[in-house]
């Protein structure tokens, strides 16, 4: 990504927080989180931690609560699109740059419990796709 900005943290790249060749290519890492990249050899798997970084990243940008009911446990918070159309558009990205696009288009989303996103899934009928694929849930529905 050359933006200039840390590709784990986002950060924006200065003299102060990382190297010439970093700055000169444009793209790279920060001090802080190359030095996290070498810890154990490299062993860990990053990309958990740079998906744990953006997910709280995009939390505090739309809020750490339910838009709808305020619910704030983030162990069931979801990032919803506000338009729907989210199963189409999330296919087209791996998680990392899915939550790097949510940051760079936030009027497009908001932050909902689980309850209150299936809720508007139904009420929207977007779960008529899921129940299309899983014939089976069609028994469990009031709808057919």
């Amino acid at each position: 990504m050359a933006n200039g900005k840390c590709s784990t943290c986002l950060v924006v790249l200065t003299i102060e927080n990382s190297t010439p060749s970093t700055l000169r290519a444009g793209y790279g890492y920060c001090n802080a989180c190359s030095r996290n990249r070498n810890i154990c050899n490299g062993v860990y798997d990053r990309s958990k931690e740079r998906t744990a970084v953006l997910r709280e990243r995009v939390f505090n940008k739309l809020g750490a609560r339910c838009s709808h009911c305020g619910f704030g446990d983030r162990r069931a918070l979801q990032i919803d699109h506000i338009n729907g159309g989210g199963s189409k558009n999330r296919k087209n990205f791996s998680q990392t740059t899915f939550l790097k696009y949510v940051l760079d288009n936030l009027g497009l989303f908001q932050i909902l419990c689980a309850n209150c996103n299936w809720i508007k899934r139904r009420e929207n009928k977007e779960d008529l796709i899921v129940r299309k694929r899983f014939p089976l849930l069609r028994k469990h529905t009031n709808e057919n």
